[in-house]
C-alpha cells in the first residue's frame, strides 16, 4: 500500500479544506505517462483505493495506480519556494543516484 507520511496527510487535508472540497472529493493521483503522475481534486469512484486522515478522505487512486505505487511514499519536501508535497518512487531514486 502507498505510504503517506503524517506531514503529507496533514498538508493534503489542509489543501482540501482550503479549496472547500466536498466530502466525496479527494486528491486523485493518476498516471500521465511512464513514471509521471498528476494530482487533482476529483470525485471518488466506487473501486478507488482511498487514504484517510482524521476521518477525511484525502487521497484517491484507481486500483492499477495504487498497485503501481505500492512501494511509493507521499511526503513533504522542503524546496527553495517552500514545502511541497512529493511522490517518492524507489525506482526513480535509484535511477537518479546512478545518473
Amino acid at each position: 500500500m502507498l505510504t503517506v507520511a503524517e506531514s503529507a496527510a496533514r498538508a493534503l487535508h489542509e489543501f482540501l479544506d482550503k479549496k472547500q472540497a466536498r466530502p466525496e472529493q479527494a486528491v486523485r493521483l493518476s498516471r500521465t505517462q511512464g513514471q509521471h503522475f498528476a494530482a487533482e481534486i476529483d470525485i471518488e469512484h466506487d473501486d478507488d483505493v482511498i487514504v484517510q486522515h482524521m476521518g477525511r478522505d484525502i487521497l484517491t487512486l484507481e486500483p492499477k495506480v495504487a498497485d503501481d505505487l505500492e512501494a511509493a511514499t507521499v511526503d513533504v519536501v522542503l524546496t527553495p519556494s517552500g514545502p511541497q508535497i512529493a511522490l517518492r518512487i524507489p525506482e526513480q531514486r535509484e535511477e537518479e543516484e546512478t545518473s
